[in-house]
């Protein structure tokens, strides 16, 4: 595991953790509420915000797939998230895994290789899946750091705040793969219950020419940092795009249950 920032309340190592400027505007977390579509729910202020960007298995033949589709031939591969404290937007915590692939095992009951096609996209190498532990394990590490750093109870009260760039992290790929695999996962991780970065950039930035993570940071006046499609640079990013938006406030309404529009994409 490495947990990059050390303790869940340390800071430090490689990324320039963000530090807001109390001179500033900037999109404030702690002004943020959150209310479920069904049924009807009292606001509930954000303290803290949780940031993924997984990377999985892919193939350049995956052009002809829809993303469900993708989602059912592929495991996720590398799984990091950034802890923010919603009052001061820094990042108080990194947890940064990589994930060995279990499927498409072949006669000698090695997983499917990594093509080269995703080596190239993402830079994550066979050497570095095979050293990582299977997603169940993975999973239940970082609910141990959840855990250690205080954020279980509000997870589950809707306090903290998952954030992901798309649908595909927590609305596709994770729920999809862990029911394939018969992972139970907490409710909060599990529901699809998540905000888009994209659809909360379009809605402040409707001018931006792309909600693509450069898009975004292109918007804002800032360089990508990092290799892209690498999880935790990613990250990152995200985390950048969030301290550089000069909203003050926010309604963040949670996005209710994907099935129709799963069932919509197939």
């Amino acid at each position: 595991m490495d947990l990059s920032t050390g303790a869940c309340g340390g800071a430090g190592g490689p990324g320039a953790q963000p530090q807001f400027n109390s001179g500033s505007t900037h999109l404030d977390l702690a002004a943020l509420t959150i209310a479920d579509e069904q049924p009807p729910a009292a606001a509930v202020t954000v303290e803290h915000v949780l940031l993924f960007d997984f990377e999985g298995t892919c193939d350049a033949s995956d052009a002809g797939l829809s993303r469900l589709q993708q989602c059912a031939l592929h495991e996720i591969i590398e799984f990091p998230a950034l802890w923010l404290d919603a009052h001061t937007g820094a990042v108080r915590g990194t947890f940064h895994e990589y994930v060995r692939p279990t499927e498409g095992a072949d006669g000698d009951g090695a997983a499917r290789p990594l093509s080269t096609f995703c080596t190239n996209l993402t830079g994550i190498t066979q050497e570095q899946v095979d050293s990582a532990s299977p997603l169940a394990e993975v999973v239940s590490r970082f609910l141990q750091w959840v855990a250690s750093c205080g954020l279980t109870e509000a997870l589950a009260d809707g306090s903290a705040l998952l954030i992901a760039h798309g649908g595909w992290d927590l609305g596709d790929q994770l729920p999809i793969e862990a029911a394939r695999k018969q992972l139970a996962l907490p409710a909060w991780l599990g529901s699809r219950t998540y905000s888009d970065l994209k659809v909360l950039f379009a809605l402040e930035y409707s001018g931006a020419s792309s909600t693509s993570l450069r898009g975004m940071l292109q918007a804002l006046g800032l360089e990508p940092e990092g290799r892209a499609h690498s999880g935790i640079d990613d990250c990152r990013n995200l985390a950048r795009v969030v301290e550089a938006d000069h909203t003050a406030t926010a309604t963040i309404h949670k996005n209710p249950a994907r099935t129709q529009d799963r069932q919509a994409r197939q």
